[in-house]
């Protein structure tokens, strides 16, 4: 039976956690976010889907995030600090690329073929 609440079932929560899981993971490898900035957002997920011991690499590089500056925020600095800032993410970037998309991909490859809307078994004993 749908829940017309507004809120989620778990189910809905599972598949809506792990379409953003799959997003974010295409993002980061087709570069359409950022490797620190990507998985800082993917971390939640991982942590919530208790997949944060499996993929190390990628909860490490969104531990890093915290030293680095995003968004609106980058108004904030001056052109130099601007500049420095933005060096020493592309070499913390560099540095962790190739393992952090190796686990983009290990996750793209574990649930895209995870990734259906779970069936509930349709109880056709009630009365129309």
């Amino acid at each position: 039976m749908p829940d017309y609440s507004g809120h989620m079932t778990h189910d809905e929560y599972i598949v809506e956690i792990r379409r953003k899981l799959l997003q974010l993971a295409h993002a980061i490898l087709s570069g359409e976010v950022g490797l620190v900035e990507g998985c800082m957002h993917l971390w939640p997920i991982l942590r919530d889907l208790d997949l944060t011991d499996e993929f190390l690499i990628l909860v490490g590089v969104a531990s890093e995030g915290d030293r680095f500056v995003f968004g609106e925020d980058k108004t904030q600095l001056s052109d130099d600090e601007l500049s420095h800032m933005d060096l020493l993410l592309s070499d913390f970037e560099s540095a962790n690329r190739q393992l952090a998309e190796d686990a983009c991909k290990m996750l793209i490859d574990r649930f895209e073929t995870l990734w259906t809307v779970p069936t509930v078994a349709v109880d056709l004993s009630e009365k129309i």
